[in-house]
């Protein structure tokens, strides 16, 4: 691009009865990213796994990304070391016209700005809402979770209600 800035990957996706199984590993390379008061080029690697399951009764979609790499300034180097947690787990009832789940996300964040390390996890590019409808904070430093109700109308509508817990990390 550009600005610079760059992201490169390899993805293998594996289909296995019900379950599907990813493995990734992406490269970003951001050339001014901005983290708390400190502005240098961040190159981090993501290693990441989805598990998802999709039968009559359940829908499981997981999925565990750990970042490492560094982040240089023109003062010093600071290594990354962060992850994210991402589950959602619904249970199938009455011929799926009725569907409890539960959403559960954990995104890593800085607990000590002075030693060195940037515990901050990176989505490099998210869009607004990435793991819930509302966009009020971004993937990084947070954890949440949603149970929530889906009930089938019929086959073209559903009616869903939901409760999000939004907090900070660190």
């Amino acid at each position: 691009s550009s600005s610079g800035d760059t992201l490169l990957g390899i993805y293998s996706t594996r289909r296995l009865s019900d379950y599907d199984l990813d493995f990734y590993l992406l490269n970003g390379k951001l050339r001014e990213r901005q983290h708390k008061d400190i502005l240098g080029e961040d190159q981090r690697y993501s290693l990441g796994f989805r598990f998802g399951l999709d039968n009559e009764l359940y829908t499981i979609d997981s999925e565990f990304i750990y970042q490492f790499g560094q982040l240089k300034t023109s003062q010093r180097d600071y290594s990354v070391n962060a992850y994210t947690v991402a589950n959602k787990v619904t249970r199938s009832f009455d011929s799926q016209n009725l569907k409890l789940g539960l959403s559960f996300n954990y995104a890593s964040g800085d607990h000590d700005p002075n030693d060195g390390k940037i515990s901050t996890f990176n989505a490099y590019f998210p869009r607004g809402n990435y793991f819930d409808e509302v966009a009020l904070v971004g993937p990084s430093n947070f954890y949440n979770f949603s149970p929530y109700v889906v009930y089938k109308i019929k086959d073209s509508l559903s009616y869903t209600c939901n409760i999000d817990f939004f907090y900070r990390a660190s």
